[in-house]
């Protein structure tokens, strides 16, 4: 389905850390109705990371430009998935484990809502080595004091 303004593309975006460092960052999306830009992703990475941190990204276009503020490395997907130290399995697994959920367990979806379901799958993943009563307790705290309304859930948010 092509975007229009009254629903614009969700370009969803990501951050994860290298494993042992901690929990995946959070996710979340901007809204354009056209591609990906060059240097799209950029200014995201520098709204979410410290500079002179290393990010690790692959080659897209939308990264370029990290290499100003940030160690940047990437890898070309084309010729492998791992270059030494450089890799993005881990925010790729996430992605893959999203994509199955929006496909398998949401069955009807509201792309207005993408930046909901991406929070949702955050928390899974960040809490996956939880048990189930654990992740049900943190959920129903999380959500403590908090209310939507259905007028939230059912009509589009401005872009």
């Amino acid at each position: 389905m092509e975007a229009s303004q009254e629903h614009p593309r969700v370009w969803p975006h990501g951050q994860g850390r290298h494993p042992g460092s901690g929990t995946a960052g959070w996710a979340g999306g901007s809204r354009h109705g056209g591609r990906t830009r060059p240097g799209h992703a950029a200014s995201h990475v520098r709204a979410w990371v410290e500079a002179g941190a290393t990010v690790y990204t692959d080659e897209a276009v939308a990264y370029l430009g990290l290499d100003e503020d940030f160690a940047h490395k990437s890898v070309k997907h084309a010729l492998r998935y791992v270059s030494g130290d450089v890799y993005t399995n881990t925010i790729e697994n996430f992605w893959t484990l999203y994509k199955r959920a929006w496909k398998g367990t949401y069955t009807h979806n509201m792309r207005w809502h993408t930046d909901r379901y991406i929070a949702e799958r955050t928390f899974s993943y960040n809490n996956r080595e939880a048990g189930d009563l654990d992740r049900m307790r943190l959920a129903t705290a999380g959500a403590n004091g908090r209310r939507i309304t259905w007028k939230e859930l059912v009509v589009p948010q401005a872009a």
